[in-house]
């Protein structure tokens, strides 16, 4: 409706299966399953986005990948992505999550605990290093940045605008 293509990326089977629903009806979307390299993408964008998706990878994979996104973005086009910076847990909540992601069988006692499946996998939450963000859209030609907090229950996040600029 307000685009004359749209490019929605995802490793995830399930999350390109839910978009695939989410978009019945839209013949100018495209969905593609990604690698870490973004290999299957062509061409660059007008806008490239991301909403709570990074927290949940691995902050070196995640900084790889947004230099990929940010390389994919058309000169005079826009970047809008969100990271984790900072979270605030009770001392309890960060014993709980301590023990889930590195004792051995944590994860698993935890979840019986807490009366989850005992195999429920962990979701990663990452915190992100701002100033790192921040030297990568600047290094990809990234001006004018606006940076937008948020909070997220005990996560500290920020939306993070750029345009790039047509020099670049």
């Amino acid at each position: 409706r307000y685009f004359d293509e749209v490019v929605g990326v995802d490793i995830s089977d399930a999350m390109l299966a839910e978009a695939k629903r989410n978009c019945a009806g839209s013949p100018n979307i495209s969905l593609i399953k990604s690698d870490d390299s973004l290999s299957r993408i062509n061409g660059k964008f007008d806008l490239v986005h991301s909403y709570v998706v990074l927290q949940h990878i691995p902050i070196n994979r995640g900084m790889q990948l947004t230099q990929k996104m940010l390389e994919l973005v058309e000169d005079d086009g826009v970047a809008a992505l969100h990271y984790s910076i900072q979270r605030t847990l009770s001392p309890l909540k960060a014993i709980v999550y301590g023990i889930k992601h590195h004792v051995p069988f944590g994860r698993q006692v935890m979840n019986l605990i807490q009366r989850c499946d005992w195999n429920l996998p962990v979701m990663q939450m990452n915190n992100y290093p701002l100033p790192e963000i921040l030297r990568c859209f600047e290094r990809n030609g990234f001006e004018d940045l606006i940076i937008v907090p948020e909070w997220h229950s005990v996560a500290l996040t920020v939306w993070i605008f750029g345009k790039r600029s047509a020099s670049s």
